[in-house]
């Protein structure tokens, strides 16, 4: 499996601090959400299972490590 390293740009301050913590530990890719009938966009999972899902142009150019 390839683990691929992604940098969030812009994170509201309250999310921040109730995800910071979950950054260090496992994430996982578990899916897409669709949000209209030409977008699809990535579900993250953190380790407490609490998922996230972010625009595209909040990433930036996501790196294999």
């Amino acid at each position: 499996m390839n683990h691929i390293t992604i940098t969030i740009n812009n994170i509201p301050s309250k999310i921040k601090e109730r995800i910071i913590k979950h950054f260090f530990k496992k994430i996982s890719l578990v899916g897409y959400k669709k949000i209209s009938t030409q977008c699809k966009i990535p579900v993250i999972e953190f380790s407490n299972k609490t998922r996230i899902w972010v625009l595209k142009h909040e990433i930036e150019n996501p790196t294999t490590v």
